[in-house]
């Protein structure tokens, strides 16, 4: 199969992917499958009106859920079965087919979306490139990045698909709160993890009483943070530097360097990653809903030692993990 081809037939399938989660929650939370489209075009970014409900309602926010959802396929897919000495056009054409693809069954389910739509699966499409190992990158760059960034979005995927799963299994006892879950319960996941590096969420309603939305919660999201950094440091320490033969040595992948070196490069990834993180885990959870004068949604705020305390314990996991020696492993 083409290169294009494959890159298509993955734009494709994120998109189907999407609408099956999002048709999924949508219709154990009774808001009814008219408002797909609308869910869709807020999965990629965009502000819409959810007109389908009869109210005027102004929605700003991304339903984790979905969004996460076309994101997975998409990363796992396009790198998937390319050879390793894979360069440049090879990426390109299945990073152009999967932009053409995603695109062309986005405008069958929510035309509206297609603006959004493109940027999001760029941003969506850059990650992955930068994540994949397979992917050319210049050596210093993809020492910084990897395998940082891949594990550290692995890590996320997987506890984002562990709620979604969930949801369906809530969804069995009771419908609107397993939907709910299914489509936003990766925000409420997203808002406590970025709460332990300082973040304050709020909550706003009709006569602007506002108050802490996630009371109580300071220490045990600390610990949470902490934990989702050491177990990314972990696998990006063992995606650098995979388990070894007993008696042998260690193979290095691309970018996996020794001793001192291989300590600061991952310390240094995990560092720049951690600190990204209560930004962008910020900035994609909130909401906001407007019905005319009214409003209401869930905002965070970033604390001035934020970034600085994501950063450095992203910094302490990558160095503790760089340390660590190899398993050995029994071969024969």
């Amino acid at each position: 199969m083409s290169d294009s081809l494959w890159g298509a037939l993955t734009g494709v399938a994120a998109v189907l992917a999407m609408t099956a989660v999002a048709a999924a929650g949508l219709a154990q939370t009774g808001l009814g499958l008219e408002t797909l489209p609308e869910a869709l075009t807020l999965a990629v970014g965009a502000t819409t009106s959810l007109t389908g409900l009869g109210l005027p309602l102004l929605v700003d926010g991304m339903p984790l859920g979905v969004t996460l959802t076309g994101a997975a396929v998409l990363s796992l897919m396009l790198p998937h079965g390319i050879a390793p000495s894979a360069g440049v056009r090879e990426f390109g054409l299945r990073a152009g087919g999967a932009v053409g693809g995603f695109l062309v069954a986005l405008a069958i389910f929510s035309p509206p979306a297609l603006g959004a739509g493109a940027a999001w699966v760029v941003v969506v499409l850059g990650l992955t490139w930068l994540g994949s190992r397979r992917a050319p990158l210049p050596g210093a760059v993809a020492r910084w990045v990897r395998p940082a960034l891949p594990a550290a979005c692995a890590v996320l995927l997987t506890l984002a698909a562990v709620t979604v799963a969930g949801g369906q299994v809530v969804a069995a006892v009771n419908g609107p709160v397993g939907g709910g879950i299914m489509l936003a319960g990766p925000n409420l996941l997203a808002a406590v993890l970025s709460s332990g590096s300082g973040v304050t969420w709020t909550m706003s309603v009709p006569r602007q009483f506002g108050g802490d939305l996630l009371p109580g919660l300071g220490v045990t999201a600390l610990a949470l943070a902490a934990v989702v950094t050491v177990i990314a440091a972990q696998a990006a320490r063992q995606a650098d530097h995979p388990a070894r033969p007993a008696g042998g040595t260690a193979g290095g992948t691309a970018g996996g360097t020794a001793g001192v070196g291989r300590v600061a490069w991952l310390g240094g990834g995990m560092a720049v990653v951690g600190g990204a993180l209560p930004a962008v885990l910020t900035w994609v959870a909130e909401v906001s809903i407007s019905l005319g004068p009214v409003s209401f949604g869930a905002a965070g705020r970033l604390a001035p030692l934020s970034v600085p305390a994501a950063a450095a314990l992203g910094a302490l996991a990558g160095f503790g993990a760089a340390l660590v020696r190899p398993r050995k492993v029994k071969t024969g």
